[in-house]
């Protein structure tokens, strides 16, 4: 493996543990977007050098994002606060270059592709086993001071010192069953529910590397990943994972034998046994996402019918990028983690139709294409699993401004237009 095919796969494993820089007051700057800036601008340089730019061709999902990010610029022209519009729209061009630049980078096409989802996995595992040992630890320590000596001493190195201090003021990573405070599984991530999102894409895409490779330690990546999202009793996630494994498990009975069938029915039959005697929380947590009188539940719906009274008031142009946060609590500060916790309502308000519209047809666009894939290639079937976990859980959480979910968002748009090489 020469050394510009070393260097993708080793920062894809790295990305959710490389730390953040903090040069000033309220400016958390991650070194992976630092990374990606320089390599962007060298590849942007060897195209130039080379003149490949004269054979570039646009794909259907490089257009789409094109148009939502031009879509997004000039929703600035109208956004209430330039400089949070600015900020994030900055974020999204940092990664989403990828995307553009990806016929100079993305070497080898598929089975690059297979490396890169390789590295996601073991990144995943490595990420999950860090959220096993925290959630374990409360049962050593009181749960007050793990939380105390991670929020002190370990987020600020992965989350960023300002963000890492909003967690105390807005904590998330605790929730109650029968009356005993749980601490949830969050590892190197700022919420459980950020963990959710990677592990449970890192889930699907180890389950297409073992449909391709037939490789068993992926199986064990497998089991490992999805007990961390267990633990991240995050409810968006589990039933994200419920929407992404009614599309993949069908999809995957037609290419395995018999006994691998049995298998499959026997762990399922196993997980269910274990969840109905021991995992009271789980289910208590994914029970109460269909109960529209828990408190919760309750505040997020009021949240999403605020969402929709604002979506009303420009319903065609949004009110502008980075809009949300300003328009219902406009003395918060940047950092605040406010959000409408379901990504269409938010793209409706900051960017109205069009922007949802837009957003929408390259998720049909990406999904389409993985889909046609993975009737010839299995490793596709993780992809459309991971794009539909992130999809399903977008409706209850927003993670587009998360680098590690961007990153790995970017891999799951770039995968099916370079499955052929």
């Amino acid at each position: 493996m020469n050394k510009k095919s070393l260097f993708w796969p080793v920062l894809f494993f790295l990305a959710p543990f490389l730390p953040y820089l903090n040069p000033a007051y309220d400016l958390d700057l991650s070194s992976l977007r630092i990374i990606l800036v320089l390599a962007e601008l060298v590849i942007f340089l060897l195209i130039l050098r080379q003149k490949k730019y004269r054979n570039w061709q646009l794909s259907a999902t490089s257009f789409l994002l094109f148009v939502f990010l031009f879509w997004s610029l000039v929703s600035l022209s109208w956004a209430p606060n330039l400089f949070w519009g600015a900020r994030k729209l900055i974020l999204w061009i940092n990664f989403f270059l990828l995307v553009f630049l990806a016929p100079a980078w993305f070497i080898g096409g598929r089975l690059f592709g297979l490396k890169l989802s390789k590295a996601v996995a073991w990144s995943g595992a490595v990420a999950s086993l860090v959220g096993l040992g925290q959630f374990g630890a409360q049962w050593i320590l009181p749960p007050e001071k793990v939380f105390s000596f991670l929020v002190q001493n370990i987020s600020p190195i992965f989350t960023g010192a300002s963000l890492s201090g909003l967690v105390t003021d807005f904590p998330s990573w605790f929730f109650e069953f029968n009356g005993t405070t749980l601490m949830r599984a969050v590892s190197v991530f700022p919420d459980p529910h950020m963990l959710g999102f990677f592990l449970g894409m890192a889930t699907f895409l180890s389950w297409g590397i073992f449909m391709v490779t037939k490789e068993k330690k992926y199986l064990v990546i497998e089991v490992l990943l999805l007990a961390g999202l267990v633990l991240t009793f995050s409810r968006g996630a589990y039933l994200g994972l419920l929407a992404a494994l009614v599309v993949v498990v069908p999809a995957s009975f037609s290419r395995v034998d018999f006994r691998f069938k049995k298998m499959m029915v026997g762990v399922v039959t196993l997980a269910f046994l274990v969840l109905l005697f021991f995992g009271g929380p789980v289910i208590s947590r994914l029970s109460s996402s269909f109960d529209a009188a828990e408190g919760s539940n309750q505040g997020r719906i009021a949240i999403w019918t605020e969402a929709l009274g604002l979506s009303g008031e420009k319903i065609f142009i949004g009110h502008g990028l980075g809009s949300y946060s300003a328009l219902v609590a406009p003395a918060t500060e940047y950092r605040s983690p406010i959000s409408a916790h379901n990504l269409y309502l938010e793209i409706l308000v900051e960017l109205g139709l069009v922007g949802l519209t837009t957003f929408l047809l390259l998720m049909v666009v990406v999904f389409w294409r993985g889909w046609r894939r993975q009737k010839t290639d299995p490793l596709f079937l993780g992809v459309i699993g991971a794009l539909v976990f992130f999809l399903a859980h977008s409706f209850f959480e927003v993670s587009v401004y998360n680098p590690i979910i961007l990153l790995v968002f970017c891999l799951l748009l770039i995968l099916p237009d370079f499955s052929e090489s």
